[in-house]
């Protein structure tokens, strides 16, 4: 299927012991209206990370390709005492 990719990324990272400080994604710029898109949010929140999202086209880099696509810079929050 389509996403059990994703959704192995999904299980990987809430199952690390150590979880990484930054998580870059990238997908179609559609996939924040989809459900593992809401899982993802999910997840990610559950974990205690925070993010922006962004759409982006290579035309706005003077790349001549018009493609958008979606993008997530991932962080994971610092703890209080830290």
């Amino acid at each position: 299927h389509r996403n059990d990719a994703f959704e192995r990324v999904m299980d990987v990272l809430i199952n690390l012991k150590e979880r990484p400080e930054f998580i870059f994604l990238e997908n179609v710029k559609g996939f924040y209206e989809s459900q593992p898109y809401h899982k993802f949010i999910h997840v990610l929140k559950s974990l205690g990370y925070e993010w922006r999202q962004y759409i982006l086209s290579p035309i706005q880099f003077q790349i001549p390709n018009q493609r958008s696509r979606f993008y997530m810079c991932i962080r994971r929050k610092k703890r209080e005492e830290e």
